[in-house]
């Protein structure tokens, strides 16, 4: 453990149906991808940019999904391994608790954390695990406002990830 890291008290990862439907779609894009190679000529090459582009389109869903959510000692901690970003605990003024998330509100800045809880297998542990490194909590008891909820990824990133399947797909058959 790094030298001021606290011991995690929660770690989420994404519902195991959407880390499936982000290794798929990247397998799926990443194979058309390279079944447009020897159709690519110096002239067009705009189908294999196309199937590259829908790949890495799928690659940036496949570590989005693979990314954990950890609380621990220092605060709050997205990402893979050591990349990712953290919301230092002394950086965090409260937590709102909402039915479908919480909101990390910042002491000082205008940015907002909102976290979705469909995003999140396990999620109704991320309220207490806040509470256990003192932040203070404040229970919403209703929905979070449009506006942070539009923070919460999960249909949109796996309609894309639908979507980026479905017209490379295309791509190679129309094409």
């Amino acid at each position: 453990m790094r030298a001021g890291m606290g011991r995690k008290t929660v770690a989420l990862r994404a519902p195991r149906g959407p880390r499936i439907l982000a290794a798929v779609a990247f397998g799926w894009t990443a194979a058309f991808a390279l079944l447009q190679l020897p159709r690519a000529s110096l002239d067009d090459g705009l189908g294999l940019v196309l199937a590259t582009f829908f790949a890495a389109v799928s690659a940036v869903g496949l570590a989005t999904r693979l990314a954990r959510l950890s609380v621990d000692g220092d605060g709050v901690h997205w990402g893979i391994g050591g990349v990712g970003f953290r919301f230092t605990r002394a950086r965090i003024r409260a937590a709102r608790v909402y039915t479908d998330g919480v909101t990390l509100v910042p002491e000082t800045g205008r940015f907002a954390w909102h976290l979705g809880a469909r995003d999140w297998s396990r999620f109704d542990g991320f309220p207490p695990a806040l509470a256990k490194i003192a932040v203070p909590v404040v229970d919403e008891a209703k929905k979070a406002p449009f506006s942070a909820r539009m923070q919460s990824y999960g249909l949109v990133l796996d309609g894309l990830l639908g979507l980026a399947m479905a017209a490379t797909t295309a791509l190679y058959f129309l094409a």
